[in-house]
């Protein structure tokens, strides 16, 4: 938890998928939440989606005393969530292969995200669809791998958080915005 006062207190909440009962956790989503999660073709994404929605539901009703099966959720034109009885509380929600994580504030939006580092990516392909020229100018003077795959990801995570803050999509393109860069930190 962060925190300079409570009202600008910024709290994450991190943990593993296999930590949590995917069936525990469907028993906390309502029957268009079920519907939902079922409409996933994989079985992961299926699990992903009830365990990272029954945990959201937990830690909203704490924080809230909204009973978990009362808190409803409603969308911007864009797809951010809020909780409709507590609009006020932001939050933003991340996962990724084996982990997750909501990150909640009082004091306004949020955006949060997380990738997998050991993820196969075809970087010909994503270094125009996530970096500006200035960016992948950067990214093509990185001689290592690992480097490159460690600067795209940080990159693209910092893009996703802040377009998930502003609850805004990517219409545009990741290379709409740039992020301040320094090979050398790589």
């Amino acid at each position: 938890m962060i925190s300079a006062n409570k009202q600008d207190t910024i709290e994450l909440y991190f943990s593993e998928f296999s930590k949590h009962d995917a069936l525990e956790s469907w028993m906390d989503l309502p029957s268009h939440e079920r519907t939902r999660a079922a409409q996933y073709r994989q079985e992961e994404d299926q699990t992903a989606f009830t365990i990272v929605r029954s945990v959201l539901r937990r830690i909203l009703s704490e924080k809230t005393g909204i009973p978990i099966q009362e808190i409803s959720f409603v969308q911007n034109s864009k797809g951010k969530l809020s909780c409709q009885q507590a609009p006020t509380y932001h939050f933003s929600i991340a996962h990724t292969k084996e982990v997750f994580v909501l990150a909640f504030s009082l004091s306004g939006p949020i955006g949060v995200d997380i990738e997998w580092m050991h993820r196969s990516l075809a970087f010909e392909k994503l270094e125009q669809l996530v970096f500006t020229e200035k960016e992948r100018l950067v990214f093509q003077s990185i001689s290592s791998n690992v480097d490159r795959q460690r600067m795209f990801l940080q990159t693209w995570t910092q893009k996703e958080a802040l377009t998930k803050c502003l609850g805004t999509t990517l219409e545009k393109g990741m290379q709409s915005f740039e992020i301040e860069l320094d090979a050398g930190r790589f």
